[in-house]
């Protein structure tokens, strides 16, 4: 007789190392309600390989999805098993697949993608994305998107590296310094630049 697996034979806690498969089908009703309609439904059965025990999770149908609904209830209120043996049913491989389809899209999308989406003008441009006379709006802390003032640039101060790091600003409030990364450029190419004390326009 061949040796037992060492799952039966390890010392562990309850459900670590489970059994999976569908009973059924099963004919459900509500026992409170006179004329209740029937459904039809399955048990998936979490079988501990240790010590037998059983946990049952009532689904309506045998599908992927209903498999994969049944393991999280089962790993809220179990835990997360380091082991689970099924007899390799279509829908325990579909969704193995899908996991796995999920991991695949996630590494290509981190890989191949979202640095994509990073990209920095001051690496990719040899001028800056801000000129002289652009509107800009300037952020700032504890006000909403909206009541964010309006400004003009007046000058654009580069860095010891000669990326520009800094602009000068004239808005109603009068000149002012931001960080480069503090103001967001507006769809307008140019804006007349405003006397002190006057707003600034667009041309």
């Amino acid at each position: 007789m061949e040796d037992l697996p060492s799952s039966r034979i390890t010392k562990s806690r309850l459900f670590e190392r489970v059994g999976v498969d569908f009973a059924g089908p099963l004919v459900t009703k509500c026992h409170h309600l006179k004329k209740a309609t029937q459904y039809k439904s399955y048990l998936c059965l979490f079988i501990c390989t240790e010590t037998r025990a059983v946990h049952l999770e009532l689904e309506f149908s045998m599908s992927m999805e209903a498999f994969l609904t049944a393991l999280r209830r089962f790993i809220a209120r179990r835990g997360h098993p380091t082991d689970i043996l099924s007899d390799n049913g279509s829908n325990f491989l579909d969704g193995k697949v899908l996991v796995q389809l999920k991991h695949q899209f996630w590494s290509r999308w981190t890989r191949d993608v979202l640095h994509h989406l990073q990209a920095r003008w001051k690496w990719h441009q040899h001028r800056p994305p801000l000129s002289v006379g652009d509107l800009v709006l300037i952020q700032t802390d504890n006000m909403p998107p909206l009541s964010w003032p309006l400004a003009c640039i007046l000058e654009i101060i580069p860095g010891t590296n000669g990326i520009p790091r800094v602009v000068l600003l004239r808005s109603p409030s009068g000149p002012a310094k931001r960080a480069i990364n503090r103001v967001i450029s507006l769809p307008m190419p140019t804006c007349r630049v405003p006397e002190d004390g006057d707003s600034p326009e667009r041309q």
